[in-house]
C-alpha cells in the first residue's frame, strides 16, 4: 500500500474547511538573512499523518500575501499552505537593510537554498509536529514564484551546497505548479 493510501486527507465539505491564518512567522536563514512566513491551516481535526504542505511563492516584487484568495482556496481543500517573503521582497526588505545578500536573484542558488530552508523551518518547528506532513510537499508559484516551482521540481531530493550557507538536502517535492511562467519562448 502506498504512502498516499495510508495518509488520506479528510474530504472537505462543499464550501471547504474553515481555515486559521498565522500571519507573521520570522524565519532566519543559515546566512543570517531574516524573512517572514505565513501559514494557513484547516481548523478541523488533523489527519493521522498531518496536512500535506503546499508552499506558495509570490511573483517578483510581491509578498507572501499575494494571491491570498488562491492560498485560501488551497487550504480550504485540506492542505497546510505556507507562504514567505522571497529574499529582497515583502517585509524582508525592511528586516535586512545592511545584509550583504539582501537582494533577490529571481531563482538562483540563494533562492533555491532559501526554499529548502523554509521547508526545514516548518519541519523542525515543534508547533507543527504532527500537524504538517513535510513528506508530502507541493510548490506553487506565479511568475518569479513559478520559477521557484520549476527549481523545486528540478532539485527535489538533491543536496544543496551554496557558498556562505549550511549544506542542506532539498526536500522531495511531490507536485510543482508553475503559473504564469513559460519555460521557453
Amino acid at each position: 500500500m502506498g504512502l498516499t493510501a495510508q495518509c488520506p486527507r479528510p474530504t472537505p465539505p462543499p464550501a471547504g474547511f474553515s481555515v486559521a491564518h498565522t500571519l507573521t512567522v520570522p524565519v532566519t536563514y543559515s546566512d543570517s538573512y531574516q524573512t517572514f512566513g505565513s501559514l494557513l491551516l484547516p481548523t478541523v481535526a488533523v489527519p493521522q499523518c498531518g496536512w500535506p504542505l503546499v508552499v506558495y511563492v509570490h511573483p517578483l516584487g510581491g509578498s507572501r500575501f499575494d494571491e491570498s484568495a488562491l492560498q485560501l482556496a488551497i487550504a480550504e481543500q485540506g492542505y497546510a499552505v505556507w507562504s514567505y517573503d522571497v529574499r529582497g521582497q515583502g517585509q524582508a526588505v525592511v528586516a535586512n537593510p545592511t545584509h550583504p545578500n539582501l537582494a533577490s536573484t529571481l531563482w538562483g542558488p540563494a533562492e533555491r537554498h532559501d526554499l529548502a530552508e523554509q521547508v526545514a523551518h516548518i519541519a523542525n518547528d515543534s508547533l507543527w509536529t504532527n500537524v504538517i506532513d513535510t513528506s508530502r510537499i507541493g510548490v506553487i508559484g506565479t511568475s518569479q514564484g513559478g520559477g521557484h516551482a520549476w527549481v523545486a521540481a528540478a532539485w527535489s531530493g538533491d543536496q544543496l551546497t551554496t557558498a556562505g550557507r549550511t549544506p542542506i538536502q532539498f526536500p522531495t517535492i511531490a507536485c510543482a505548479v508553475p503559473r504564469d511562467l513559460r519555460s521557453e519562448e
